[in-house]
């Protein structure tokens, strides 16, 4: 049996190991440090099997700062591609707040949407949707269901 002095040192040691080999993000506090995040991203996405297939479709995307980028980019584009004109950019009122929402690329800013492409979607009816996505990515997820 290990004595339980030599466990707490253990412990210690593991934590104490750990915070200092815990990588350090750079909060983003103005709009200067958005930039591009240097992903190089397909140009295009492969062809649809129909133009048309979703034509007539209403999409409304829910998310907040943080969101993955590449999960709105692609999904985005995909509907595009199948028919779909109107998709609407649904942000919790934090990113309203300010003067747009930050998508992120493993917490690093990407790009930046502008509040004027965007609809508060706390305001939204979904019933008017034919299809609510909600992108992944934190913080984006945590924002949503905190507010």
């Amino acid at each position: 049996m290990i004595p339980p002095c030599k466990v707490l040192l253990l412990v210690g040691i593991l934590f104490l190991s750990s915070v200092l080999s815990a990588p350090t993000f750079t909060p983003v506090t103005t709009l200067g440090q958005v930039v591009g995040s240097g992903d190089v991203l397909p140009t295009e996405l492969p062809a649809p099997s129909s133009t048309t297939a979703l034509s007539g479709k209403r999409v409304l995307f829910g998310f907040s700062h943080g969101v993955e980028d590449q999960e709105v980019y692609y999904f985005y584009n995909y509907l595009i591609d199948r028919g779909v004109k109107d998709i609407v950019l649904g942000v919790d009122s934090e990113g309203l707040s300010g003067k747009g929402v930050i998508l992120s690329d493993f917490y690093k800013p990407s790009y930046l949407v502008p509040t004027t492409q965007v609809r508060d979607i706390y305001t939204e009816n979904f019933d008017d949707y034919d299809v609510v996505f909600f992108p992944g990515g934190f913080p984006s997820s945590s924002l949503l269901k905190t507010n």
